[in-house]
């Protein structure tokens, strides 16, 4: 079984309908949000998970996303997922952790990628080795600088990411041992995968995962996901655009 985990910072009813579509034999779709007064989704097919900030602190589970500052706790939704796969819910060989601004052309693209890759430990869209211990070729050097972690150090953007049950004991373990450390997400998954000579695959179908960009339809397909694209309208109309031109169906 494989888990599909949307991060939000408040879930949209389009694009909650669109990921309910991955239910079935293979997958659960879980959602996670940022605020916790937000109303909580009754559906057969959306597991929504609460989780109270104090909680997530207290275990250890705080600040893996630094760029979000949330409440005095520091929980985003990318701790709350981290957590429940870690600690709650360990039943899944293999999580995706997607953000809602993250563009998926089409749901099966996640059973056509998982068919390919069925064991890897991550998949991501690069996986960058610092091996010197330089802090100048990337923003956040610094933060894995302070954070426990030996070199070598990698990282990858991660807003749209594959991550099996092996390296989530991993993360759980350096939380335990390491509760108040930087956890950042850009690089403590793929740090502990290079340390535990784990199997990491930078996959074409996330070569569209990017820090920043204005994405035109002429430069979409339908095999591959993109970053960013915040307008939720914006992501059905690349859909319509992709299936009128026969990329998707």
């Amino acid at each position: 079984m494989i888990a599909i985990a949307l991060l939000t910072l408040n879930p949209k009813a389009e694009l909650i309908e669109f990921y309910k579509r991955v239910h079935g034999s293979h997958y659960d779709f879980y959602c996670f949000v940022d605020e916790n007064a937000t109303e909580r989704i009754l559906d057969d097919f959306v597991n929504y998970i609460h989780m109270d900030d104090l909680f997530c602190k207290q275990n250890g589970f705080h600040r893996f996303n630094p760029v979000i500052k949330n409440g005095p706790c520091n929980v985003s939704s990318w701790d709350k997922a981290i957590l429940y796969f870690c600690r709650l819910n360990k039943a899944y060989e293999h999580v995706w952790f997607i953000e809602d601004d993250v563009f998926v052309p089409d749901i099966s693209l996640f059973e056509s990628i998982d068919s390919r890759f069925p064991n890897d430990d991550l998949l991501s869209a690069e996986n960058i080795i610092n091996q010197s211990g330089e802090l100048e070729s990337w923003h956040w050097w610094p933060l894995a600088a302070v954070s426990n972690l030996p070199l070598p150090w990698a990282h990858s953007m991660v807003c749209a990411m594959r991550v099996s049950k092996k390296l989530m004991k991993l993360v759980d373990q350096y939380v335990i041992q390491n509760k108040d450390s930087p956890k950042f997400i850009e690089y403590i998954f793929h740090t502990l995968a290079l340390h535990n000579a784990l199997s990491v695959n930078e996959v074409k179908n996330l070569s569209g995962i990017v820090w920043r960009k204005n994405w035109e339809p002429g430069e979409l397909n339908g095999e591959t996901l993109y970053h960013p694209v915040k307008s939720i309208d914006q992501q059905t109309e690349f859909r319509r655009f992709l299936k009128a031109n026969k990329q998707i169906k």
